[in-house]
């Protein structure tokens, strides 16, 4: 049976390794890596292939595995820089007119420039290619405002932040304020507080059928 070092022994070896920085930053010398390159051989693996960088033109030694990996092989980070920056398309920001670059496989990706105003200004409204006119109605952007936002605190505190559902009695988690008189229907009560009711989100969805059998008639 093969001899497994203990937990305390481990621990030990770990704590000796810390200090062990004498061959931190240094480099095998190219007698010793082609010693590693022979054994590597030996043991089946792949010879090095030789390729060309992409940039500066330069041969070298690349593991066959990662000579695969992508269209061009580039012999330092410097090179990889440079080629980045190569054959750039200029485009004109759509938000503030000024004028960036991107690589060629993102030019239909990108239409404004890397400023974060730039960004966010081309997700609203009709910059976003999700816009349909502003078909979300005015409940929405209310619902946004100082005035209901204090309504539904109001609602919350009111009832101690504790489902009025019958049967119910849930305190905190995922609660809505719920409009006794549909909002779309008494826009009078959309903002007073005797108007609202503390529910849980299940029990909030028992209501919308509700809703519609209190919809006001043509007669009232």
């Amino acid at each position: 049976m093969a001899w497994v070092p203990s937990e305390a022994t481990r621990k030990l070896w770990s704590e000796q390794r810390k200090g062990n920085t004498w061959n931190r930053g240094k480099k095998h010398s190219e007698e010793f890596r082609q010693r590693l390159r022979v054994i590597a051989i030996e043991r089946g693996c792949q010879p090095p292939v030789t390729v060309v960088c992409g940039q500066c033109g330069k041969s070298f030694e690349k593991p066959a595995a990662w000579a695969k990996r992508g269209r061009h092989d580039f012999c330092t980070k410097e090179c990889y820089d440079s080629f980045q920056k190569k054959d750039r398309v200029t485009k004109q920001c759509v938000i503030c007119g000024g004028d960036f670059q991107v690589r060629p496989c993102e030019q239909h990706k990108f239409s404004t420039c890397s400023r974060p105003e730039c960004r966010a200004s081309n997700k609203r409204s009709g910059h976003n290619p999700n816009w349909r006119g502003g078909v979300s109605g005015p409940r929405k952007s209310d619902m946004s405002t100082e005035r209901y936002r204090a309504w539904r605190l109001g609602v919350f505190e009111r009832d101690d932040y504790t489902c009025q559902g019958a049967s119910c009695g849930r305190r905190g988690g995922d609660l809505h304020a719920h409009h006794i008189k549909p909002w779309a229907w008494f826009p009078e009560l959309r903002y007073d507080v005797n108007n609202g009711l503390t529910l849980c989100k299940p029990c909030h969805e028992m209501t919308y059928n509700e809703v519609f059998k209190q919809r006001p008639t043509s007669s009232s």
